[in-house]
């Protein structure tokens, strides 16, 4: 029907207006989190760096480790970056760059021992470099 709204629209409305987010922003986090997304906000703008994004462009932002490790229970990079967020499909190689930040934030928040931050950075860049999709695989993918 036409001038109905949707109330995914309605939350991406509200989010933009109640935290100052930019469209892809309020989208982002109206779909990712839905009813929890104000929750999610919250934790962002009260974690340092919270509100920056992980990779320039995209709307996934640093306090969303937070809340992923913490109310999601991620425990790995692969976890995170696959599972809980769209990370990894949004950026494929762009994320390379940030996995020891990554790593170094989950251990933090993980409470593991300093040894496993180069683990979890490991384990994410081996399954960006294995799930690469280069000229030869794509022409089979089409």
């Amino acid at each position: 029907m036409p001038g109905k709204t949707r109330p995914l629209d309605t939350l991406v409305r509200l989010l933009a207006e109640r935290h100052a987010l930019d469209p892809a922003q309020a989208r982002h986090f109206a779909w990712q989190y839905g009813s929890e997304a104000d929750q999610v906000l919250a934790l962002c703008k009260d974690t340092p760096r919270g509100m920056e994004p992980i990779v320039a462009d995209l709307p996934i932002v640093w306090g969303e480790v937070d809340w992923i490790v913490r109310e999601e229970m991620a425990l790995t990079l692969v976890d995170l970056a696959v599972r809980r967020t769209q990370l990894y499909y949004l950026s494929g190689d762009k994320l390379l760059p940030h996995l020891d930040e990554l790593a170094r934030k989950m251990a933090d928040l993980c409470a593991y021992p300093s040894s496993r931050v180069q683990e979890l950075a490991d384990e994410m860049r081996t399954y960006v470099i294995a799930h690469r999709v280069g000229p030869q695989e794509a022409r089979h993918v089409a």
